[in-house]
């Protein structure tokens, strides 16, 4: 690590400012994976496999686009800064494309409807790569110090945790207020709360990067070398601790997805009472916070790797006590069981994502060292392709869990004992899988932790 990388301070305003960009690009990427199946089966009554597919589909689209925008971001040397133009295009582009496909609009068939629908989604993941491929790649001119990369990805964490506490608080009532679920009203009107909260973290995170996106911070390090597509063939036979993170992501990432995707399924068909999500997602929000808390103490104290690894071992045992919690209570599931439930969910994932976007900082300088060439946008982006790719099938995977329980719509389908241990044991033991793949992966990570 080169002597300038290690003066590379941020202040407190510059991290805390550019930890928005992660929750600018979660606030509308929440409501795609938690609601996203529930938006197009009730509003333009579309079958959840076919769902499904247009998540999958798009979001391989979006991972093929990846190495490309790593690329371009590598290569970019603006009046404006390497990383901030991609920030606001990006942001652009996933704002219009989202208000229009949450818009409601009925074209008379269903095939008019899903080339709307899957046109506007392709135009929204490629906004929503623009930006998050910033949210790895510009921690690496922000700072170099390990307990302030924690910092970041601590109030980034932080800052989607208060998203995703309102969403889940605010969401059901505010969509039976403007007529329910198959209201497309309902969802409009939604659609322009999100894209002001994305809005807003966005200049945020232009403003905390505004200073460290400047050439003293990353033309030193580029030796002349111009990033090529070639460049990730060797990045990924050389940087063994990218390819050890992107299996431990990845397989977290598509399980964490699947059960965001599910929760309203889950507390229709297995807590039978949807009002208690607005009831039980604070406590949520409580266990998080201090996740996030104890786990960036644990981090600054033992290092990334160990903690990853402790905190994974934890989940591990999360989900067979969950299922093991709901079939000893009552039907439907008492209160406070689904508070014990969903707080160690939100608790242990908390936990082990918080350490990931840093470890991606973490790999580009790893690469710095192997193949002296800084190439964050490339690292982010290479971790995106593999992480995406798999996690796309997400959503068809819950869309074939869904068809092949029997779920057609909410107002079409009664609770069922299918539904019940189906959408039970799918939100509970596949990331307990998950878990264990992450154990093994990290176990195999190069980079020692450096407190």
């Amino acid at each position: 690590m080169s002597e300038i990388t290690k003066r590379n301070n941020a202040t407190l305003f510059q991290i805390s400012a550019f930890s928005g960009n992660h929750s600018a690009t979660s606030s509308l990427s929440l409501i795609f994976t938690g609601f996203f199946l529930a938006y197009g089966s009730n509003v333009y009554s579309i079958n959840t496999v076919l769902l499904g597919t247009i998540m999958m589909v798009t979001r391989i689209f979006d991972a093929v686009t990846d190495p490309l925008i790593g690329v371009w971001v590598d290569r970019t040397n603006s009046r404006f800064g390497r990383f901030r133009p991609w920030i606001v295009v990006g942001s652009l582009l996933m704002n219009v494309s989202f208000i229009l496909l949450f818009w409601g609009v009925d074209f008379g068939t269903e095939v008019r409807n899903l080339v709307w629908i899957v046109s506007l989604y392709m135009v929204w993941v490629i906004g929503y790569t623009f930006q998050t491929t910033i949210t790895k790649a510009g921690q690496n001119v922000l700072s170099d110090v390990p307990k302030q990369r924690t910092l970041y990805s601590a109030l980034s964490q932080m800052y989607t945790m208060l998203i995703l506490l309102a969403i889940y608080t605010l969401l059901e009532p505010f969509i039976e207020h403007f007529g329910g679920f198959s209201s497309a009203i309902a969802w409009r009107y939604l659609s322009f709360i999100a894209v002001g909260l994305q809005l807003f973290f966005t200049v945020l995170a232009v403003a905390g990067l505004w200073k460290k996106d400047a050439p003293e911070y990353y033309e030193k390090k580029d030796n002349g070398h111009r990033p090529k597509i070639t460049d990730y063939i060797s990045m990924f036979k050389q940087n063994r601790a990218l390819t050890m993170l992107i299996i431990a992501a990845s397989t977290n990432k598509t399980a964490n997805t699947m059960v965001h995707g599910l929760i309203i399924f889950f507390y229709f068909y297995v807590a039978k009472n949807v009002s208690l999500l607005a009831n039980v997602t604070p406590w949520m929000g409580a266990a998080t916070a201090i996740s996030i808390i104890l786990t960036t103490i644990l981090t600054n104290k033992f290092g990334r790797r160990k903690t990853f690894i402790t905190l994974s071992k934890v989940a591990f045992f999360a989900g067979p006590s969950s299922v093991l919690l709901i079939a000893l209570s009552s039907s439907p599931t008492s209160y406070i069981v689904l508070v014990i439930m969903f707080t160690t969910f939100a608790f242990v994932t908390a936990g082990t994502e918080l350490n990931i976007t840093p470890m991606i900082g973490d790999t580009a300088d790893y690469e710095f060292e192997v193949s002296s060439q800084f190439v964050p946008g490339m690292i982010g982006s290479a971790f995106s392709l593999v992480d995406k790719f798999v996690s796309s099938f997400a959503g068809l995977f819950n869309g074939i869990i869904l068809g092949l329980l029997g779920y057609v719509s909410f107002e079409k389908t009664l609770p069922t004992s299918t539904l019940f241990w189906g959408i039970l044991l799918a939100i509970t033991l596949i990331p307990t899988m998950a878990h264990l793949a992450s154990i093994i992966a990290i176990n195999h990570y190069p980079i020692k932790d450096e407190l």
